[in-house]
């Protein structure tokens, strides 16, 4: 049995809530055994006044101080840092890039730091007690071996739910060079991420648009030319790379170029965000309307989403700000949505608005009316 499984649970919190040191050192099993040698080496040497068994005692007491001195050496003066490696979703492992900083001291001055197996964990709790384990999504990461001012590596973190979130406290540890102590100082980097809705495949019967695209004479040819269809004046909207250059410094103003024939054509997606909407059924809502979106994209639609109170058209977000926006997209008193063109999700308990629906269930069946 652990030693954790026979403590009392209310002993065991009270422990976990304890004022704890920034700087610990705990030793480990082979350190036990070496911190608990030196007595019986010296009742032994004393009582026998056998020269060899104080030499032994001296190289006991030696290693202990040398293993202390240099595991303290590879820690200190070091800061953590943290930043997404890549899109993080809900629910798989999202890549999450740490990079250890090695600040001004003592051995930057002698030379390049080099600095051995650093491990980077997250923690759930006070580890004032070494027998407490860190949830199951924590990052935990090793640097097996850190030369120089910096050292990074790639670590999978996964982030049970959307929205946005963050790195929980962490700390920086490490065993060498004898593995006789555990030594950990604390490590909280700042990392704010925002997670998007779990990917799910498209369903084949809402991979196409078709019946729901605003037609016209632009939006009905995809990719047909590059023909020079006419100037206007830029907006918010425009990417910097229509802007025609020599016209924009004769007029003194931004203009950017119509093209015919490669406008895209519009697709309308809105999704019944009321108060009312089962908040499991909203979930799978906002993962079915992620895996439209990106279909309907790579297909060469320019993609609009609309709720029930807010509107992004078609062309105004990117496709990684509209992935974003479903990131942070919450419950909302009902409002008037009056776009008839548009496909609505609907989770189970809200109110459809009229036009082309799609149910959802809390489970993640979905109907088409």
């Amino acid at each position: 049995m652990a030693l954790r499984d026979r403590l009392p649970l209310a002993l065991q919190k009270r422990l976990a809530n304890l004022p704890r040191p920034r700087h610990r050192a705990l030793p480990t099993r082979a350190g036990l055994f070496l911190l608990g040698s030196p007595m019986v080496l010296g009742l032994a040497a004393v009582s026998s006044a056998n020269n060899l068994l104080f030499m032994m005692l001296g190289a006991v007491l030696a290693t202990i101080v040398l293993s202390g001195m240099m595991s303290e050496a590879n820690l200190r003066g070091l800061s953590v840092k943290a930043r997404p490696a890549g899109p993080i979703y809900a629910a798989e492992p999202a890549p999450i890039e740490i990079s250890v900083h090695a600040g001004p001291g003592w051995r930057g001055r002698l030379g390049p730091a080099v600095r051995h197996v650093l491990r980077f964990r997250e923690v759930t709790h006070n580890r004032l007690i070494p027998w407490q384990s860190t949830a199951p999504f924590a990052l935990d990461v090793v640097l097996p071996r850190m030369e120089g001012e910096q050292g990074k590596v790639i670590g999978r973190r996964t982030f049970p739910r959307r929205g946005l979130d963050r790195l929980l406290p962490g700390e920086l540890s490490t065993e060498y060079p004898f593995g006789l102590l555990h030594k950990v100082d604390d490590a909280e980097p700042e990392l704010s991420v925002m997670v998007r809705p779990k990917r799910i495949p498209v369903p084949a019967a809402l991979a196409e648009p078709s019946g729901r695209v605003s037609e016209g004479e632009l939006s009905a040819r995809r990719g047909a030319g590059l023909e020079l269809y006419g100037l206007r004046e830029r907006e918010d909207r425009d990417a910097i790379e229509r802007i025609h250059a020599l016209r924009s410094l004769a007029l003194g103003k931004e203009v950017v170029l119509e093209t015919s024939g490669v406008e895209k054509p519009r697709a309308l997606l809105g999704i019944a965000n009321g108060l009312g909407a089962d908040p499991e059924a909203f979930e799978r809502a906002l993962e079915l309307a992620q895996a439209m979106i990106i279909e309907w994209d790579r297909r060469g639609f320019a993609v609009g989403l609309y709720t029930l109170r807010s509107r992004i058209e078609p062309g105004e977000l990117s496709l990684e700000g509209m992935l974003d926006r479903l990131a942070t997209l919450a419950l909302e008193p009902p409002g008037s949505p009056s776009e008839p063109g548009a496909l609505w999700l609907v989770p189970s308990g809200a109110n459809p608005p009229s036009g082309a629906t799609v149910r959802v269930q809390p489970d993640g069946r979905w109907s088409r009316s």
